[in-house]
């Protein structure tokens, strides 16, 4: 697995980090390599882009989602 040097981060930033990692009981590296896979998951803002034209296509009218709403509601209730 490579290595990955992060240079001139702040003393702050960096005690922050190590109290986080010691709240759920690992080491910096641990929390650190955690907190930058569940950040690469994340879809960069082209993905986000071609998700929003998708569903933008796909969207019903706001007069059906109304509709919908009130079965639901109907639902609900009974």
């Amino acid at each position: 697995m490579p290595d990955l040097n992060v240079r001139n981060v702040p003393d702050d930033v960096v005690e922050r980090l190590k109290a986080q990692a010691a709240a759920e009981s690992v080491s910096l590296s641990e929390w650190v390599r955690g907190a930058l896979s569940d950040r690469a998951e994340l879809p960069t803002s082209r993905e986000l882009a071609a998700r929003r034209a998708v569903w933008a296509d796909q969207a019903e009218s706001p007069e059906a989602f109304a509709g919908y709403y009130r079965r639901r509601l109907r639902r609900r209730s009974a």
